[in-house]
């Protein structure tokens, strides 16, 4: 029985990364950057500020309201939740993050048009680099939550 539920949540696992973990730089398929104005950057900067605000408080349930609709429409709240509390559990200390870049695209490299951006961090993880991904969508006049992905990557001593 136990073997039963562990393998129906690593299948559960499994289905929410893949519910939010967007890529907008997937190798071959990547999206071509596009220019963005002064007045989009600004929008999309306290976007992400209110967006890593609830994320940081652990307010996972929240940030379910500024999700795009790619997200809700793919999974359910509780799913959501859970894909973030893992993603963000090899992070220790939020407090470090640095922006490492911005990019803007008109599509994402599946081809699903519309306007993106994907915010690159990187953050403090003990002896580990860890780097914050967030891809934001336009919809409705807003930038939402698009997809959200944290990985680790050890440090090689040169």
């Amino acid at each position: 029985m136990k073997k039963i539920a562990l393998i129906a949540l690593v299948v559960l696992q499994a289905t929410a990364l893949a519910a939010c973990n967007a890529n907008v730089n997937g190798g071959d398929k990547s999206a071509k950057a596009t220019a963005a104005s002064a007045e989009e950057r600004q929008q999309v900067d306290a976007a992400s500020r209110r967006i890593h605000a609830l994320l940081d408080s652990g307010q996972y349930m929240s940030a379910w309201d500024f999700a795009a609709p790619r997200i809700k429409n793919g999974g359910k709240q509780d799913v959501f939740v859970m894909e973030l509390q893992l993603s963000r559990k090899v992070v220790k200390d939020w407090n470090t993050r640095a922006l490492v870049k911005t990019v803007f695209h008109d599509a994402m490299p599946n081809g699903v048009p519309g306007r993106y951006v994907a915010i690159y961090n990187e953050v403090e993880c003990g002896k580990a680099r860890c780097t914050e991904e967030m891809v934001l969508q336009h919809v409705d006049g807003s930038w939402a939550l698009a997809g959200y992905n944290v990985h680790k990557t050890l440090r090689v001593p040169m």
